[in-house]
């Protein structure tokens, strides 16, 4: 855990990060594309429950990266932390219905499919990516494996996931360092099961 100061903010203001590293949800193509259907199932339910968030002032975005996913929220620094943690709890209990499964399933195949339609220049900086990046994927290799999952085993993943996995957080803002450490300490106690090692990108 992180913590950098700002009290250069004519307002208070600041930002978290969450990041989970997971081999359960980047050791295989299946893995990956069980992580993608379930963070569009997430990201929809989230939606739903904290609209007025953004309203009030607070912003949160979730997305997947090589080793895992990050939770990212920021603006006003009153009632941030809480939504961090209710977002924690959100993300580490949220289990999708079958319903989300095919809606989100069928969500990614199809942007695959938009994928492999860009222009070439586009389609070779995405083959330099996936060369150069460890843990990054072609879209027309992760089209074929997004097809074939199913729900059982998109909830298999999910599970293995939470069953060890590593956290590394960083909050920068005009937040005191009282409130960093008790926050940090929440994060301890909302993911005690987080004893995984870190994962090379």
């Amino acid at each position: 855990f992180w913590f950098a100061q700002d009290q250069q903010f004519h307002s208070p203001k600041g930002d978290i990060y969450i990041s989970f590293d997971a081999t359960s949800f980047s050791d295989t193509l299946e893995a990956v594309a069980a992580k993608r259907i379930w963070l569009g199932a997430l990201n929809d339910y989230l939606q739903a429950k904290y609209y007025r968030a953004e309203i009030a002032g607070l912003h949160y975005r979730i997305y997947g990266h090589q080793a895992g996913f990050t939770l990212h929220t920021r603006g006003f620094t009153n009632q941030q932390t809480l939504l961090a943690s209710q977002l924690l709890d959100a993300v580490t209990g949220y289990v999708p219905d079958e319903r989300a499964f095919e809606h989100h399933k069928a969500l990614q195949i199809q942007s695959l499919q938009n994928a492999l339609l860009n222009k070439p220049t586009n389609r070779l900086f995405s083959r330099l990516s996936v060369l150069i990046q460890r843990n990054t994927q072609a879209p027309v290799e992760l089209l074929d494996v997004i097809e074939d999952i199913d729900y059982n085993k998109m909830l298999s993943c999910r599970e293995s996931a939470f069953r060890c996995y590593f956290i590394e957080a960083f909050m920068h803002g005009n937040w005191a360092s009282e409130e960093a450490k008790s926050f940090a300490e929440k994060i301890r106690t909302l993911n005690d099961k987080a004893g995984g090692a870190p994962l090379s990108r």
